[in-house]
């Protein structure tokens, strides 16, 4: 599966985010911790959508977490 257009990408240590035009949120690489938010501890090397987020305007990733900012400030 492919990736939408996407507006932006920050990756932590082993884990990389993508956000995409549409403010969902994508992520691939380590999980062990549950930082792509799919629901799941399984690392994959394919983007897998973040289940959950819906207006997401920014993303960081840092160590073993990911961090989202909504279009409502939370």
């Amino acid at each position: 599966m492919g990736l939408p257009a996407i507006a932006s990408i920050s990756a932590g240590l082993t884990h990389t985010r993508a956000l995409d035009g549409a403010g969902q949120v994508w992520g691939w690489g380590n999980n062990s911790g549950g930082q792509l938010g799919n629901g799941t501890v399984i690392n994959t090397n394919r983007p897998v959508l973040a289940l959950g987020l819906s207006g997401v305007k920014a993303i960081s990733g840092g160590f073993f977490h990911s961090l989202v900012l909504k279009e409502d400030g939370t």
